[in-house]
């Protein structure tokens, strides 16, 4: 069975940190979280869904 990544944890919890009660997170949130652009993290970060966003799982997947 796989199983994720050491940081996957602790990843999740800093954005939940950071954002509590949100499941999903728009790309311009994403980008004050990143101190990047919102085009940047279009871009850069694979998963985005036009009027659903980020989803904070996906978020910390990837930066795992």
């Amino acid at each position: 069975m796989p199983r994720e990544k050491e940081a996957y944890l602790d990843n999740l919890a800093a954005i939940r940190d950071a954002y509590p009660d949100r499941n999903n997170l728009t790309a311009k949130e994403v980008s004050r979280y990143l101190h990047k652009t919102p085009n940047t993290v279009r871009k850069q970060i694979p998963g985005f869904k036009k009027g659903v966003g980020y989803s904070v799982y996906t978020l910390a997947r990837y930066f795992s």
